[in-house]
Formats: structure tokens, C-alpha cells, sequence
């Protein structure tokens, strides 16, 4: 395996411990030595390496090479968005601060007592219709009022 392969790995290892959890079982990691397997390698055209390829059923499993920062956020950012996750919590403001000043992206952004509150429980229900925008929720209500100036 080539020096750039070797130092990347313990980023995509990392990024599947995180997603292997997923309840839906969205998420298949995995790596291939394209130098034993020349035949595979020419198929998907790689010509460098270390290449990352993402098959997603959001683009009926046509690889897209992942081409954003090789950091285990982006990572598993960039995997639930193939995965069509649209979706997610955000415990804690650094991780909204994070996911929203690095994009350039229209959100929601749900901030909610707790998963009873009835608009919460809307919000998930709708959102299908929002496939077009990332939706994320927190419940850390204190800490969001607070860093966003919120009554």
C-alpha cells in the first residue's frame, strides 16, 4: 500500500466506526488495492491514489469521487448526504458552528426542549419535503439560545 494510502487509512477507519452504529445500515466502507486489482482500477478510471469513490443510491450507485477535505467529519458528512440523510443532531453548538460556517448551504435549524416537543416530531414528519435543504435539531437549548442571542 503507497505512503499516502497508509496515512488516510486511519481517517476512513475512524469515519466507519462512526457510521457503522447507523440503525438503517446505510453505510458500506471498505478499500481496495488497485495496484493487485488493475483491472478494478481501470474500470473506475482511478488514476491516483489514494482514491475515495462513494456509490450512493441517491445516484442510482454511479461512483462520485469524493473530492472535500479528507477529515473524518467531512467524511461522514459527505456519506450522509449520498446516503440522502437530510437530517441530523447537533448536540452541541461547536458542531452547528462547524457543519454551518465551512458550507455554503441554506439550513434549518430546529432547536427544541426535547424529542416530545410536537414541532419536532413536524418537523421530521415533513421532512421529505425538504429534500432540497439539510435540516438539523438540537436539543441543547441553552447553549444555542445562548451562542445565538435567542430570547
Amino acid at each position: 500500500m503507497c505512503p499516502h494510502c497508509l496515512s488516510l487509512k486511519p481517517l476512513y477507519v475512524e469515519a466507519a466506526k462512526q457510521l457503522k452504529d447507523d440503525p438503517d445500515g446505510l453505510y458500506l466502507l471498505g478499500e481496495i488495492n488497485t495496484m493487485a486489482h488493475e483491472k478494478l482500477g481501470k474500470h473506475f478510471q482511478i488514476r491516483g491514489l489514494p482514491t475515495l469513490l462513494i456509490f450512493s443510491p441517491v445516484n442510482d450507485y454511479i461512483p462520485t469521487v469524493f473530492d472535500k477535505n479528507r477529515t473524518v467529519f467531512d467524511m461522514v458528512t459527505e456519506l450522509e448526504l449520498a446516503a440522502g440523510l437530510i437530517s441530523k443532531e447537533l448536540p452541541k453548538y461547536a458542531d452547528f458552528e462547524y457543519r454551518y460556517m465551512r458550507r455554503d448551504e441554506n439550513i434549518l435549524l430546529g432547536i427544541f426542549k426535547d424529542k416530545n416537543h410536537p414541532l419536532y416530531k413536524e418537523m421530521l414528519d415533513q421532512k421529505d419535503e425538504f429534500k432540497f435543504l439539510r435540516m438539523y435539531y438540537t436539543f441543547n437549548m441553552d447553549e444555542f439560545r445562548q451562542k445565538l442571542n435567542l430570547p
